[in-house]
């Protein structure tokens, strides 16, 4: 039940926003395993195998992060480096950037700032 208090809305059942927010996880859950449960052969880029040489190298000696002589550096630094310690943790495969899983923690951390305060 909504009512307005002061030209504002707010719920008079704090638990039916709580189920809304739920309601909202569980659809975007289901539409992202109806349309991405098939990407798990899909390729980041077509850079992949330059990027999984320089990540082997960035292994061995971590200033080569920033090193010009990088074959695919992107000029995004916190993007390469998240992908870097997904190769450090996993090894030269792309199942964790297009697995299932790893779409529902996005999905969860996008909504989760949109969120906040409500």
């Amino acid at each position: 039940m909504w009512r307005a208090d002061e030209g504002a809305l707010t719920s008079s059942t704090p638990s039916l926003l709580w189920q809304s927010k739920v309601l909202y996880v569980v659809i975007m859950a289901i539409i992202t395993v109806v349309f991405l449960a098939s990407l798990g052969t899909l390729g980041l880029n077509v850079h992949d195998a330059e990027m999984f040489r320089d990540h082997a190298r960035i292994s061995q000696d971590f200033s080569f992060f920033f090193s010009d002589e990088r074959e695919q550096a992107t000029g995004r630094p916190v993007a390469e480096l998240a992908k870097w310690l997904v190769f450090t943790a996993c090894g030269a495969t792309l199942a964790p950037f297009t697995s299932l899983s790893f779409f529902c923690m996005r999905l969860l951390l996008c909504y989760w700032p949109l969120s906040y305060g409500n």
